[in-house]
């Protein structure tokens, strides 16, 4: 059995990041592929499943059908931020919930715009 290197774990926690915040805009894989020129539904879940990397581009056009930031994708959040310090101590199970919930409502908010 091999060691993961630094950039298959890079690799693993960016699909996490992916997945999650396709799930936080509760997009399916193939309405997502659907929404993504560039990409396949077989490709994105190569993507999630960390066998496949992404380009810059491809990552830019994941984040807007996702409605969140890059680097958000890349995981830096505002959950992270020293804006946050109410949050310390919380598990990394609890930052992830709300991680989920700030996908959702960053959702919402896109569909209200959209119907506005």
């Amino acid at each position: 059995m091999t060691t993961p290197t630094s950039q298959d774990v890079r690799r693993a926690q960016l699909a996490h990041q992916l997945r999650t915040a396709r799930i936080g805009a509760r997009l399916s894989q193939e309405r997502a592929a659907a929404a993504l020129p560039r990409l396949g539904r077989s490709a994105l879940s190569d993507i999630e499943r960390a066998r496949r990397d992404v380009s810059a581009l491809e990552l830019t056009d994941l984040a807007t059908a996702y409605a969140v930031e890059v680097s958000e994708l890349l995981g830096a959040t505002a959950l992270d931020d020293h804006r946050a310090p109410n949050l310390a101590g919380l598990t990394d199970s609890e930052l992830d919930e709300l991680r989920n919930f700030a996908a959702f409502l960053r959702w919402r908010r896109s569909q209200t715009s959209r119907t506005s």
